[in-house]
């Protein structure tokens, strides 16, 4: 199955993350396409309940604010066709 950009952006900011937990994306702000398959993706993404290495179904997200930990993001990512392969070509939370 090939990963939508929004998945693989989510999925490449939980590797990279120190956290324990996994993040998710909770609200799509915009969604730009540009040239050939590069994204920039806004999105406001929450901490859940879910560890890093869990294979859970369903992750929700804390309830407390204070453990949500929400970020707005901008992700750039980039599908080069031919290999099929999603790049993260840049990355901003705050």
């Amino acid at each position: 199955m090939t990963k939508t950009a929004l998945e693989f952006a989510i999925d490449e900011y939980n590797k990279a993350s120190s956290d324990i937990y996994l993040y998710k994306v909770t609200k799509v702000i915009r969604v730009q396409r540009k040239v050939g398959y590069q994204y920039t993706l806004t999105v406001i993404i929450a901490r859940t309940l879910c560890k890093k290495g869990s294979v859970p179904d369903w992750c929700p997200v804390f309830m407390d604010p204070d453990k949500a930990k929400s970020y707005r993001c901008k992700f750039v990512v980039l599908n080069n066709g031919w290999l099929g392969r999603w790049v993260m070509v840049d990355q901003m939370c705050s």
